[in-house]
């Protein structure tokens, strides 16, 4: 359920917006035997930035988000939602430890929102290099899970249909502005 919060988030955030998009950075997955290449992406206009793939703080807390899809533009039919959190967020230059996520979620939605959905179990996400030094940085990480169906957004998963994922993310992310 951790990494669904995310992605209805930015859900919302995109029916207000155009669904054209640049790329930002790609995810590359194994699921059901099946390889994939999905895309971050990003829409920039003059009023506001929305990024698939970014850093929030609030308060102590930072989540790292990302959102990947099918084809290099928003959707909200196909996500690969991962999110990870972290238990100190941005204070002057201090940085969350990268290598302690206070949690971790992975979700597929293949069908929307209103679908099925794959919810993420033994989720390990280890974020190998990073550059968090402007708006805009550099992340690098694996990841890996079991996946296990659920009829519909937060309904109890079918343990007996989990399968393996797993992945590498190279991605540009928006980062917030540090004090």
């Amino acid at each position: 359920m951790f990494g669904k919060i995310g992605a209805l988030a930015l859900l919302a955030a995109l029916f207000c917006q155009p669904v054209s998009a640049e790329e930002f950075g790609r995810v590359a997955f194994n699921f059901d035997a099946e390889e994939n290449e999905w895309f971050t992406v990003i829409n920039q206009d003059s009023e506001r930035t929305i990024a698939s793939a970014e850093i929030t703080t609030f308060g102590s807390i930072s989540t790292l988000t990302i959102n990947a899809y099918r084809e290099p533009r928003f959707s909200a039919r196909e996500i690969l939602n991962i999110e990870v959190m972290y238990s100190r967020g941005f204070s002057g230059n201090v940085e969350p430890d990268y290598s302690r996520p206070a949690g971790v979620g992975i979700t597929l939605f293949t069908e929307g929102m209103s679908g099925p959905v794959w919810d993420g179990r033994n989720v390990q996400i280890d974020i190998e290099a990073y550059d968090l030094s402007g708006d805009i940085g550099q992340i690098t990480a694996t990841f890996s899970a079991e996946l296990c169906r659920a009829e519909k957004l937060y309904a109890d998963p079918d343990e007996s249909t989990c399968r393996p994922i797993s992945g590498t993310v190279e991605t540009q992310v928006r980062v917030p502005a540090q004090d």
